[in-house]
């Protein structure tokens, strides 16, 4: 049995609901260079976040403790799951509720989920503080 093989270059697909200005279809190998070339922002703000405990623990590595580099994974492995990833989840669960209330044109749901969220996050920022 042969397999299908078919190069991503020549195999272009318009997407209907994807019009420009000028109202032309665009192609799919088009929407997605700009949905990479919008996603880099994300990218390296997430890449950036990430490295904040691996540069602590490669500085703590450094002067030859196993106490002190055990205490610093420990205490950045803690901060994570109790401040970091909270608040990432809160803001992907935003982005996803505004932006299916703002396509069902429920703009005054935009302002309550930005709301209930400002609260939710400023209760896990104040021990952080």
């Amino acid at each position: 049995m042969e397999e299908l093989y078919l190069p991503i270059d020549s195999f272009e697909i318009e997407v209907v609901a994807d019009v420009n200005n000028a109202g032309h279809k665009t192609s799919l190998t088009n929407s997605m260079k700009k949905l990479l070339i919008g996603a880099i922002p994300a990218y390296l703000s997430v890449s950036f976040q990430m490295m904040l405990s691996t540069v602590d623990i490669l500085c703590i590595g450094r002067l030859n403790d196993a106490n002190e580099l055990a205490a610093i994974g420990m205490a950045s492995t803690v901060l994570l799951l109790l401040f970091h990833y909270p608040v990432i989840s809160n803001l992907g669960a935003l982005d996803t509720f505004v932006s299916t209330s703002y396509g069902k044109k429920q703009y005054y749901l935009c302002g309550v989920y930005l709301n209930r969220s400002i609260v939710i996050l400023s209760v896990i920022a104040v021990p952080s503080v």
